[in-house]
């Protein structure tokens, strides 16, 4: 049910990825008091008869940032230092799914890759923590068939079309017509791939360069991001915690490009807000 873009009265489709992971994708599974939530469940890899009693479903979960009595301490340490917010979160009496998804950002594979990496050992944690068994511990990536992987993500791939021909009979009819849509229109608005300049050796997250830095580990020594070290893009990123997960281009000599700074540096900076 695709509506031509050029309908004089109407908005052009909200392309904000969170639209879909936290709006869109849980009107779908969700509906009906979570009637046909199995579907979602058994499409991820969640065995069928798994019970739904107690069920926690939350979207943009962070469980850094959740944690705050003794208890909750106590239950989750030691706490990575991640403040990763997976898009979805289902937590049931035994079982546990994480969803990570993409719908019109491209990340390289690479760097998806890695932000799966990184957050896995938060899932990691919630599976220590609520005591599940292995088997009963999900962590996936939900991607549009038109974003290909040529790279072992490291978890199981389910894509959105998946989702949108299981649900189709049952789903909100409103719901359903909008990820139609945008996956009917995926290759007219999907923002253009996450490549990395020329200057890059790799890429990782702020994260893991801070902690190799620490460790005396890394192999590299210069980073870069727009703007350079007083650059507003990581200015802003320091100020909301995403540098952790945000993946950097990382060098092992010095580019000599107004948009590179050594690792040291922003290490430092790190430390000082710490200290503040």
């Amino acid at each position: 049910m695709i509506i031509p873009a050029s309908s004089a009265h109407r908005l052009p489709l909200n392309r904000k990825e969170r639209f879909y992971t936290g709006t869109v994708l849980p009107m779908i599974v969700a509906a009906d008091s979570f009637a046909h939530l199995r579907r979602f469940l058994v499409l991820c890899g969640v065995p069928a008869d798994v019970g739904l009693e107690g069920l926690q479903f939350s979207t943009e979960y962070s469980l850094v940032e959740s944690v705050r009595t003794t208890e909750e301490r106590a239950l989750f340490a030691p706490l990575p230092q991640e403040k990763d917010t997976p898009d979805l979160v289902l937590a049931g009496r035994g079982w546990l799914l994480v969803v990570e998804a993409k719908m019109f950002d491209q990340p390289s594979p690479r760097g998806l890759a890695q932000q799966l990496r990184a957050q896995g050992r938060i899932v990691e944690c919630m599976t220590r923590g609520l005591h599940i068994p292995a088997p009963l511990v999900r962590h996936v990536a939900l991607l549009p068939a038109a974003y290909q992987v040529d790279v072992d993500l490291g978890v199981p791939l389910v894509r959105w079309e998946q989702v949108l021909e299981s649900y189709r009979d049952i789903g909100p009819a409103y719901w359903i017509g909008v990820l139609d849509e945008a996956l009917g229109r995926h290759a007219e608005l999907v923002s253009p791939p996450r490549n990395f300049s020329r200057n890059a050796d790799g890429h990782l997250t702020g994260s893991e360069i801070a902690r190799a830095f620490r460790a005396g580990t890394l192999a590299y020594g210069w980073m870069g991001r727009e703007g350079g070290l007083t650059g507003a893009p990581l200015g802003q990123e320091l100020e909301s915690g995403e540098w952790r997960t945000h993946l950097y281009q990382v060098a092992i000599a010095d580019p000599a490009n107004r948009n590179w700074f050594a690792i040291a540096e922003f290490v430092g900076l790190l430390e000082q807000r710490t200290t503040r």
